[in-house]
């Protein structure tokens, strides 16, 4: 209640102010992560026809229902985002949508899809000389490549993630680490995962990357059916400080403790620790989540509680459905953006284009002026000596008179 009578006070008052103080209530619900703040900003933006801010709270909202696993209204919005970035020529905030939507076809099992709009990403921001959007658009086709057992392809990407973050001397140099790790582990070169993985404690200390970490090195171990080991790794996490390590993370890791163990009501008790912390991360954690699922319905059919079974059964029925339901509806969204893409790749070649006689014209004026210059000097060299030329004629008439 009290939030909406300060809307109306500030809505009363944005529209006799200046767009100053609409910039004002933006950075707020950035600051507090609110989308129905985000929504109302929106609006007000609007109907004030403030263009940028109209661009940058479709994004905002989108980003928010992102985190919410509403990724179907979030591509809309990213698409409004972009469809503005692109009328006002705002090329880098464009490439940011773009990357952003490809997570979310990635995630929702649109490989191929996914892969493309990150290459639209990475032309983008190629084409605005985005050094650090390039590291983390390469990362992220890093990650893509891993899901489909492209190992080759997602090391390629992650070294040149890698080379950006240390010539920029960034922080994430410990993420790319990371990652290239689990690309090692997956085709069971161990040894060098482990390498990668003591590269990341030196470059980053805290206990978000240390949880990580630690929970990788004991999956690395129980790949190799290590258990004691794997197992020593995983309750390492557990030790530390949990609330600053990432549900991601614990969810693993639970999961990978029910893997180490032989008891069925212990495996139990380790899944549904993990299930905990993807309730409501159905999509943004889809393997997960569903293949959790599926190994709780077996468990609890072993033990013979066959109505916890059937809920795990029925959890799994219903991520599908819905699923589906999505990728129909991410489908028709997808052509909606090859024609907006169309649009932007047009208007992105033409500006190249236009960038690219510029220089041509600005070359031939350097050269002109060059042509020009040498030819005075040359002028002036000759004049000089012919002047001379003179004078020595004029002394030698004198002496010889």
């Amino acid at each position: 209640m009290t939030r909406n009578i300060s809307f109306l006070i500030l809505y009363f008052i944005l529209n006799c102010c200046y767009a100053q103080d609409l910039d004002q209530l933006y950075k707020e619900a950035v600051e507090l992560s609110d989308l129905e703040l985000a929504s109302k900003v929106n609006i007000l933006a609007l109907q004030q026809e403030n263009e940028q801010v109209v661009a940058n709270s479709y994004y905002l909202i989108a980003y928010l229902q992102k985190k919410e696993d509403d990724f179907f209204n979030a591509v809309i919005n990213y698409m409004e985002a972009a469809k503005h970035y692109r009328e006002m020529g705002d090329f880098n905030n464009l490439a940011g949508v773009v990357e952003n939507l490809g997570n979310i076809y990635k995630e929702s099992g649109f490989k191929s899809a996914g892969l493309k709009y990150f290459y639209d990403a990475l032309h983008l921001k190629e084409q605005e000389q985005d050094t650090l959007g390039l590291m983390h658009t390469h990362y992220n086709i890093g990650q893509l490549f891993v899901d489909i057992d492209e190992s080759d392809s997602a090391l390629m990407n992650y070294r040149k993630a890698l080379g950006i973050a240390k010539k920029l001397r960034s922080n994430f140099v410990g993420r790319i680490y990371n990652d290239m790790g689990i690309c090692h582990s997956s085709i069971e070169n161990y040894d060098v995962a482990r390498k990668y993985y003591d590269s990341v404690d030196i470059s980053d200390a805290s206990i978000v990357t240390r949880a990580r970490i630690l929970n990788n090195r004991g999956y690395s171990y129980l790949r190799q059916k290590d258990t004691l080991q794997a197992s020593k790794y995983f309750k390492e996490v557990l030790e530390l400080d949990l609330n600053e390590v990432e549900d991601r993370t614990l969810s693993y890791v639970y999961g990978n403790l029910g893997n180490t163990q032989k008891s069925p009501g212990l495996m139990i008790k380790y899944y549904e620790a993990s299930f905990s912390y993807l309730e409501d991360k159905a999509m943004t954690m889809s393997s997960k989540y569903y293949s959790t699922c599926k190994e709780l319905e077996k468990l609890y059919r072993v033990t013979g509680e066959e109505q916890c079974a059937l809920y795990y059964d029925h959890l799994q029925d219903i991520f599908t459905e819905e699923l589906i339901e999505l990728q129909d509806k991410l489908q028709s969204e997808n052509l909606q953006y090859q024609v907006e893409a169309a649009t932007w790749k047009l208007e992105s070649e033409l500006r190249m284009r236009d960038q690219i006689l510029l220089y041509v014209v600005a070359a031939l004026l350097l050269a002109l002026i060059g042509v020009v210059i040498f030819y005075r000097r040359t002028y002036e060299a000759r004049k000089k000596e012919g002047s001379i030329l003179i004078q020595a004629r004029e002394l030698k008439e004198k002496l010889s008179s």
